[in-house]
């Protein structure tokens, strides 16, 4: 049996990280009494909106106040309406978009067993997801529209 590659355990772990994230995103939010906000904005890599993807605020003070919140990007945008959204504070941004690459001669499957599967890659770098450097300031009654200008180099 071959070993999985690094790069693959790394994204795997990644891909992990962000569902799970979203998942306790999705949990609580209605009918609470936060001070939430609607969440808006759009997401381009180099230039193009970014087709679908992952984003998802979490606060910059874990131990403060702030809540955590992620959204589908779709066609380069994507919201997060009140009863799920945030509360005014600084949140670390991270934004993620996977896709499938064929296995390079000789790598063979993906896992063992899986045959032909292809592989799955990050698209965005480390410096927007893993290791953000984003961050987006809410604020209370504000217009709470953050657009993301990302790069791939």
């Amino acid at each position: 049996m071959r070993p999985c590659p690094p790069y693959l355990r790394r994204d795997a772990v990644l891909v992990l990280c962000l569902v799970s994230a979203l998942s306790i995103a999705g949990c609580g939010g209605g009918g609470d009494e936060l001070p939430r906000e609607r969440i808006l904005g759009s997401v381009a890599l180099d230039g193009t909106p970014l087709a679908s993807g992952n984003v998802t605020f979490m606060p910059e003070d874990p131990a403060g106040a702030g809540t955590s919140a992620g959204a589908v990007i779709d066609g380069g945008g994507f919201s997060i309406p009140r009863e799920h959204g945030l509360v005014p504070g600084v949140y670390r941004v991270s934004i993620s978009s996977t896709e499938e690459v064929a296995p390079k001669a000789g790598q063979g499957p993906a896992l063992p067993g899986d045959g032909d599967a292809p592989l799955i890659r990050e698209r965005i770098p480390a410096r927007y997801n893993a290791q953000t450097t984003l961050k987006a300031t809410v604020e209370k009654g504000g217009k709470n529209v953050f657009d993301f200008a990302i790069s791939s180099k």
